[in-house]
């Protein structure tokens, strides 16, 4: 029973280890000791393998931040707004308190398993752009003259991943194999007419677009059908996230699908989300201007690799940042520009 036990155990630890692997522990104090119990407590040997490569429900908590609602904690976790009242009985949904505990309910495995991995890469390393005033651009529009193109570098990294989901990433080297080639751009000096709509946005990193908004497959088997926001891929573990629009930051924390992301309010029920970012550079609270750096990007929560999820919300409802097909600087919404980035499959 003893080494059949610790065999289990065992292979557990070896699904979720690879070549890359430099250790692989369970959180849990597991251990395996002789004692006499009731025989009606006993386990066949199948039942005890059933159970330890399943999941179970467990009951985690939240901290109401700043900017939450009830609908949007619900989201975050997988639970329907009636899921999330049914484990807290009394609360009035309307008026959460900074500070507040929440409970909630997550599906986990059985046995947490940490795993820590030395990963290398070839990494896209990001180009510098430099902007010369121009006065025939109006203010917060502006043109390419001379494209960038991103350099390669060889990266020896660090990971470590908590049930399969990246938490923690720690580059241990970096050889840069090709020099980036820094881009140019004319920035926009003429004041705007007053009667031309003034909710341009820029894009949040340099990348290609790897996955539209609206039906998809879902990727690696985790990720939505109905996909509620733009994926900006190739952009490694270190390209700088920037805010699409000047605003208050009113979410800058960590979930299980959207790994770390931040969430910007520009006023008039106008927001915009980044996700899956491997570290955050902003707290709630914010005020952050146009183009400053929020985060990092990486691969964390619900992600298959490296890339920005990038979602656009006006009057409380997902829009297509792009029109799909159209030239990258025409919006989905009159008036708004998106551009700054290469557009491609």
């Amino acid at each position: 029973m003893r080494d059949y036990l610790e065999e289990l155990l065992d292979q557990l630890q070896k699904a979720a280890s690879d070549e890359d692997t430099i250790s692989c522990e369970f959180a849990e104090d597991v251990e395996i000791r002789q004692e006499y119990v009731p025989t009606s407590e006993i386990m066949n040997l199948g039942y005890i393998a059933e159970l330890l490569y399943s999941t179970k429900t467990a009951e985690v908590t939240y901290e109401v931040k700043k900017g939450d609602t009830w609908s949007q904690i619900a989201a975050k976790n997988d639970m329907t707004s009636a899921e999330l009242l049914a484990l807290n009985p009394g609360y009035n949904i309307n008026k959460l308190q900074i500070g507040e505990v929440l409970t909630l309910s997550a599906s986990v495995p059985y046995l947490t398993m940490t795993v820590v991995k030395q990963e290398r890469y070839l990494d896209d390393v990001s180009y510098n752009i430099e902007y010369t005033d121009s006065a025939d651009l109006y203010q917060g529009d502006y043109k390419v003259t001379s494209k960038g193109e991103y350099g390669k570098a060889d990266v020896m990294a660090k990971a470590t991943y908590v049930n399969g989901e990246e938490t923690e990433r720690t580059i241990l080297s970096s050889v840069t194999l090709k020099e980036p080639v820094t881009e140019y751009r004319l920035r926009g000096t003429k004041v705007r007419p007053t009667w031309m709509p003034t909710g341009s946005f820029r894009w949040p990193t340099s990348g290609r677009i790897s996955s539209y908004f609206g039906g998809r497959k879902s990727p690696g088997g985790i990720g939505s059908t109905n996909h509620k926001g733009t994926d900006i891929g190739r952009v490694g573990y270190t390209s700088p996230v920037y805010a699409a629009k000047a605003g208050t930051v009113i979410i800058a924390q960590r979930s299980s699908s959207y790994g770390n992301y931040v969430v910007i309010s520009h006023g008039v029920g106008n927001t915009t989300l980044y996700a899956h970012m491997s570290s955050i550079k902003v707290s709630v609270g914010t005020y952050v201007k146009q183009g400053q750096t929020i985060g990092i990007t990486g691969s964390t929560g619900h992600s298959t690799g490296p890339h920005l999820h990038f979602e656009v919300v006006e009057n409380n409802v997902r829009i297509n940042p792009l029109s799909h097909g159209a030239a990258p600087k025409k919006g989905y919404l009159t008036g708004y520009t998106l551009s700054g980035t290469s557009v491609g499959k």
